[in-house]
């Protein structure tokens, strides 16, 4: 017996390529929309997805397609279903963080939280601070460096320190006044003393504050 199999356009009928090669999915047409709804839905929320994370979420719902068959048909089974309607890998064009639907909303509502205790209180506006903190490198090496033309070996020498970082806090006041950077170094409790940091940090008149960072916090 000659097993059949189908050949799915690509949505353009002048392109001739195919979109997916093989038999159809046994799924039947509630199955297929709860899956597609799922895959589609994910996508608009920009959630990662490729093949195994689908499969990792269909297949506990127990449909009756995927009853009494091995989890590797399974798996075979839900991909056909996803390249069929038009879902392939691709690389992502954009990061971005997920910002809540009713951001402005509450963005709104905490000023105006803000601007009523300030009143009620009568705080000054430089007590009102904003802060945000963010990675620093040890050492950030070049990629790229002066050779000579043909040399196969360029090196350039670093402190090991690449992927070690430092958290620094950046805060602005209200009334547009800068307060000085604050940065947190991670290690044991004896590693360095506060007032060492002090020290150096005044012999090379840097205008930061220093701060060290016991392992047990960050547990």
């Amino acid at each position: 017996m000659i097993k059949k199999r189908i050949i799915t356009r690509c949505q353009d009928p002048k392109n001739k390529k195919t979109n997916h090669k093989g038999k159809p999915s046994n799924f039947n047409k509630e199955e297929k929309e709860k899956i597609i709804n799922y895959v589609e839905t994910s996508i608009s929320n920009s959630i990662t997805l490729n093949y195994h994370i689908v499969a990792l979420h269909v297949i506990p719902m127990n449909l009756d397609s995927l009853k009494e068959i091995s989890n590797k048909a399974k798996y075979k089974m839900i991909v056909r279903l996803v390249k069929s309607n038009f879902f392939v890998i691709r690389k992502s064009t954009y990061l971005g963080q997920s910002i809540p639907k009713d951001a402005d909303e509450k963005a709104m509502h905490f000023l105006r939280q803000v601007i009523l205790y300030r009143k009620k209180n009568n705080y000054d506006m430089s007590c009102i601070i904003n802060c945000d903190e963010t990675a620093i490198t040890y050492d950030s090496p070049l990629s790229y460096s002066l050779a000579k033309v043909g040399l196969k070996i360029v090196t350039i020498k670093t402190t090991e320190k690449e992927k070690y970082r430092v958290t620094c806090l950046l805060s602005i006041t209200a009334d547009g006044g800068k307060l000085k950077p604050f940065i947190i170094f991670k290690g044991k409790k004896d590693w360095v003393t506060n007032k060492e940091l002090e020290e150096f940090v005044k012999s090379k008149k840097y205008d930061i504050i220093t701060k060290t960072q016991g392992y047990s916090w960050i547990r």
